[in-house]
């Protein structure tokens, strides 16, 4: 079911009285309206993420574009609110690219399923 922000019976009482407001209180809804839209943005997933899966007994060396390198523990998976990009495959000794996909780390530590096999993080190569 989609949610349809302008079906619900708030939004409905707000337009019924939207045209009694002063046009100075319309600025100002409409201005608090646009500076809150990039906080809501922020904690809101981004519907792209690359997602990580450690079922190994070592913690993954993992690359996201606002973190930069960090570590994950291991036998936990990314969160939703977490940004994946590239993760280290100790194994073979090289980077993986997850983009929107999603990696599991077997329990020996090698990667399973990696789309694309790139030289280092935020690498294309």
């Amino acid at each position: 079911m989609v949610f349809l922000p302008f079906c619900s019976l708030a939004f409905l009482v707000i337009m019924s009285g939207w045209f009694l407001v002063r046009q100075e209180m319309k600025k100002l809804w409409l201005c608090l309206c646009i500076l809150s839209a990039p906080a809501m943005a922020a904690s809101w997933t981004w519907p792209l993420n690359g997602k990580l899966v450690n079922l190994s007994n070592l913690p993954a060396a993992v690359w996201a574009g606002e973190r930069g390198i960090y570590t994950q523990p291991e036998w936990t998976y990314s969160g939703k609110q977490v940004d994946v990009d590239f993760v280290y495959d100790f194994a073979r000794s090289r980077w993986c690219k997850i983009g929107p996909h999603t990696v599991t780390i077997k329990p020996d530590g090698a990667l399973m399923e990696c789309p694309k096999w790139v030289s280092g993080p935020n690498s294309d190569v």
